[in-house]
C-alpha cells in the first residue's frame, strides 16, 4: 500500500495478529490495534459475531448483548470512540482464539473491501451516529433477552452496521438499519409465538 494511505481493515487485522503473536490479550487491548476512526465498528463486530449462533440469550447473549447496548448508549450520547465496559474489556483472549477470529473474519472483509465505496463523511454525521446508537441499544437488548432463536436477526443487523462503520460505507449502514426493522419484526413474531405456545401448554 502506498505510503500515507490508511490500512485497509483486513490489513489491520493481520497487523494485530502479528503484534499479539503468541500471547494472550484482552478485548480492551485489541481496540488499540484497529484504529480510532473505526473503533465503534470493530467493537460492534467483535460482539455481534458470537450472537449469530441461534441460541437463547443466556449466557453468551447476555454478555455480548449488554456489551452492544453499552456501545450503542455511548454512540447515542455522541461518542465516536466508545469503549467496552470494564467487565467485558478485561475478558482475556488466548492467541488461539484471536487467530481463529481473524481467520474467520479477514477473508470476508477482503471480499467486502472490493465492493465497498468508502466515504467517511457519509457515516460521520452526528445524527447518523445517534441513530446507529439507538439501533445498537435495541439490538443488544433483544440479543440479551432469553428468546428462543432470537439472537440471530438482531446480530445480523448489528454486523451490517459495524461493517459499514469499518469500511466507511454508508450503504452498508443503511442496510443495517433496514435489517434492524426486519429483525425487530422477527423477534416480535418469535416472542408472540412463544407466548402463544406457553398459553396453549398451560390451558
Amino acid at each position: 500500500m502506498p505510503h500515507g494511505l490508511p490500512l485497509l481493515p483486513s490489513a489491520r487485522l493481520r497487523r494485530m495478529l502479528v503484534i499479539e503473536r503468541g500471547q494472550d490479550t484482552t478485548l480492551a487491548a485489541l481496540g488499540g490495534h484497529l484504529g480510532d476512526d473505526t473503533v465503534a465498528g470493530w467493537l460492534l463486530l467483535m460482539l455481534s459475531i458470537p450472537a449469530l449462533v441461534p441460541s437463547p440469550g443466556v449466557p453468551i447473549g447476555v454478555f455480548v448483548g449488554l456489551g452492544i447496548a453499552a456501545i450503542g448508549a455511548q454512540m447515542l450520547a455522541g461518542s465516536r470512540k466508545p469503549h467496552l465496559p470494564q467487565w467485558i474489556g478485561r475478558r482475556r483472549l488466548s492467541y488461539r482464539e484471536l487467530r481463529g477470529f481473524v481467520i474467520r473474519v479477514r477473508p470476508w472483509l477482503k471480499r467486502l473491501e472490493v465492493f465497498a465505496r468508502p466515504h467517511p463523511a457519509g457515516v460521520s454525521g452526528i445524527g447518523l451516529l445517534r441513530a446507529m446508537g439507538i439501533i445498537a441499544i435495541v439490538n443488544g437488548i433483544l440479543i440479551a433477552l432469553p428468546i428462543p432463536l432470537g439472537n440471530t436477526a438482531p446480530a445480523v443487523s448489528t454486523l451490517a452496521v459495524a461493517l459499514g462503520l469499518i469500511l466507511h460505507d454508508g450503504r452498508m449502514v443503511w442496510l443495517g438499519f433496514a435489517l434492524a426493522v426486519i429483525a425487530w419484526a422477527v423477534t416480535a413474531a418469535l416472542l408472540a409465538g412463544t407466548v402463544w405456545i406457553v398459553d396453549w401448554a398451560i390451558a
